[in-house]
């Protein structure tokens, strides 16, 4: 998955209690949420695909962001919760993954879920066509 579940360690002492979280969250996601804990308002344009987490960062909260775009070899794909969604291309078929199931990303699972691989494979054409995920 190109870097997508890599460990993150946060240590705040005075500030975050120690544990373990399942958030999604991504690097991509650093910028707004330090502007966010340092008072900083980014501008229109300014860091577009960037949205806080910083409820997460702190240990505040189990929510991450509710999807996030990722590596798909040759692609992008979009994870939403427990779902991978890899777009069909040329001569290569949607293909669609339950990763609480199936973390090696080994059954496609899309005919079994057309309405899932229908409704994520529009919200990655519709972000495709955004102007930034912040901004949309």
């Amino acid at each position: 998955e190109g870097g997508t579940r890599v460990p993150f360690l946060v240590r705040w002492p005075a500030r975050i209690k120690p544990g373990v979280s399942s958030a999604l969250v991504s690097q991509i996601d650093f910028v707004a949420s330090f502007a966010e804990l340092l008072g900083i308002e980014l501008k229109d344009g300014e860091a577009r695909d960037s949205r806080s987490t910083l409820p997460a960062f702190l240990g505040e909260s189990e929510e991450g962001v509710p999807f996030t775009l990722e590596e798909a070899g040759w692609q992008v794909a979009i994870r939403s919760g427990n779902w991978k969604f890899i777009p069909g291309q040329k001569k290569k078929i949607a293909q669609l993954y339950d990763l609480s199931k199936d973390i090696g990303e080994q059954n496609n699972v899309g005919s079994e879920y057309p309405e899932v691989a229908k409704r994520l494979g529009a919200q990655l054409s519709a972000l495709r066509k955004g102007k930034g995920l912040r901004n949309d």
